[in-house]
């Protein structure tokens, strides 16, 4: 069934390339990138009704949650009754891309899993004849993707205080110096400062720049203003 699925489908791509017909013109979609070999199989007719679905294909609805079988299910209706609505695209891109008719992708995701959906249109003769759903687990690298964030996150924070920490040691040598009467003593608490007061500057400067480059220029100009 496998075969005979894939030599059809192939078939039928060939007789659109050969008209014109595919590829099929217009922006890829946001998730899209070059399909793959793991990616899940799904061959669905003209009513949207699973005709066949590869072992790849069952095992990304399983991680969505699917206890039985896709074969002679309404692709579209199965994924709703799956995936949260707090966590579908909206309603049409859905309708578009599992039902087959429009060549777009769209992710959806359940509480434990995320995939991705790529539909294609199969028309050889020009009329459409159902479409090639390609579905993707993504859900490992979503996660990955919410782990930087946080990671992201977290560093910003431990940054923003340690420059709060060093304006605080900055604040209270200066405190200190007030109380000092001895000139000398002072003028080298008041050293002490301006010297943290430097180090707040690199160290603001390099946490905030996006790449492992800071221009020396920008840290001499904003010294310069300071002294």
């Amino acid at each position: 069934r496998l075969e005979l699925a894939y030599l059809q489908t192939a078939g039928e791509l060939t007789q659109m390339i050969g008209a014109g017909y595919f590829p099929i013109a217009g922006q890829r979609g946001d998730h899209a990138d070059s399909p793959r070999v793991g990616d899940g199989f799904v061959r669905i007719g003209a009513d949207g009704l699973v005709t066949y679905a590869s072992p790849n294909a069952h095992s990304v609805y399983r991680r969505l949650g699917l206890t039985g079988d896709l074969v002679g299910s309404h692709l579209a209706d199965l994924t709703r009754r799956l995936v949260p609505t707090r966590h579908r695209a909206d309603e049409e891109a859905l309708s578009a891309v599992l039902g087959g008719t429009a060549a777009r992708d769209t992710e959806v995701a359940s509480d434990s899993a995320a995939i991705i959906v790529r539909a294609i249109p199969l028309r050889p003769e020009g009329v459409r004849s159902g479409a090639l759903v390609l579905v993707r687990d993504v859900t490992d690298l979503r996660r990955r993707d919410r782990e930087l964030v946080t990671k992201d996150a977290t560093i910003r924070e431990i940054h923003h205080r340690v420059k709060n920490n060093l304006q605080t040691v900055a604040a209270l040598l200066r405190l200190q110096a007030r109380r000092i009467d001895t000139p000398e003593a002072r003028l080298a608490l008041e050293e002490a400062v301006r010297r943290v007061g430097s180090i707040a500057v690199v160290h603001e400067t390099l946490s905030q720049a996006a790449d492992a480059r800071v221009e020396f220029d920008e840290i001499a100009d904003r010294l310069c203003r300071m002294v």
